[in-house]
């Protein structure tokens, strides 16, 4: 199994854990008020953590799966070859993007060290820093980075094959 479909495969696994969090917390949130009649503002933390790293983590899901945002106007009016070079102009684009992220998510990450959560935590006695929080956007990032990688690569590669004449899908 190639590295990268371990990291895949580990990817997914985080996000079921975000999603199961997210979803049992919600379960949780609403039968704890409408039932009981007793709030929990602690779930509201957890909510946001699973809510901010599905968010940051499946973006490079989406980048993988091509899913990303690609207004193709003038796609069926090109040739292969011209689409394949706007494809590679757009992920470069994309790439560029994304490496002003790493950089932004990176002094997030370093930031989240020195700030806490506003919101107690009633059995803590002290407040969670956000470094939980912001390490989602680093990490966001280095996936999105990954994939978006590859990305430029594949397209790179039928480029070439266009160059060399051979045919490309």
């Amino acid at each position: 199994m190639k590295a990268i479909d371990r990291f895949e495969s580990a990817l997914y696994f985080v996000l079921c854990v975000f999603q199961f969090m997210l979803s049992f917390t919600i379960f949780v949130a609403v039968v704890a008020r409408y039932v009981f009649g007793f709030p929990l503002p602690e779930v509201n933390i957890v909510q946001n953590f699973s809510l901010v790293w599905l968010i940051m983590l499946g973006s490079g899901i989406a980048l993988k799966e091509k899913e990303h945002l690609d207004i193709d106007i003038l796609g069926p009016y090109l040739s292969e070859r011209a689409n394949a070079m706007r494809a590679f102009f757009i992920d470069v684009v994309v790439l560029l993007a994304i490496i002003l992220l790493l950089a932004v998510g990176y002094k997030s990450f370093l930031a989240g060290f020195s700030r806490t959560e506003l919101t107690p935590i009633r059995f803590l006695d002290h407040r969670i820093t956000l470094v939980y929080f912001n390490s989602a956007f680093l990490f966001g990032a280095i996936t999105m980075f990954i994939y978006q990688v590859i990305n430029v690569l594949k397209t790179f590669k039928k480029i070439k094959e266009f160059q060399t004449g051979g045919s490309s899908k």
